[in-house]
């Protein structure tokens, strides 16, 4: 189901915000930069896949008491804060954008439409990216 990519990006969103906030340190503006551009591009997916979810599986998909409960259970082992290096931030997100490919080709090779196939794939191709600078940060 699209929706589940949906709460799964506005997981992504929310905890790249709060990684935004919360960096530290003498990498403070490079990473509070990085972390405003990954929630930016989070949230703009997670619009189109809310849209295209309400869409095919009906309103209930957009329930945000359901949402939230989706989103606070992929949350809730992830680092918030007091971290020693902001690399642990980096390291939590890099296992969500894991997810999130793998949730996109599970869905794409279960058979979907060709726009939601190349809205999805547009996805996964930001998601291949941050997870590039990802690795380049944490190595």
């Amino acid at each position: 189901m699209i929706s589940k990519i949906a709460n799964h990006l506005r997981a992504m969103h929310l905890y790249y915000h709060a990684c935004h906030n919360l960096v530290k340190g003498s990498v403070f503006s490079q990473d509070h930069g990085t972390f405003a551009s990954f929630y930016d591009q989070c949230e703009g997916d997670y619009d189109a896949a809310i849209e295209r979810a309400i869409n095919k599986e009906g309103e209930e998909s957009a329930h945000l008491l359901t949402q939230l409960k989706e989103v606070f259970t992929k949350l809730k082992d992830k680092p918030c804060c007091g971290v020693k290096e902001n690399k642990e931030y980096f390291k939590a997100g890099l296992v969500m954008e894991q997810e999130l490919c793998k949730m996109i080709e599970d869905f794409v090779r279960a058979g979907v439409s060709v726009g939601v196939e190349q809205c999805l794939g547009n996805m996964a191709d930001k998601s291949e990216i941050r997870q590039y600078l990802i690795a380049q940060r944490i190595k």
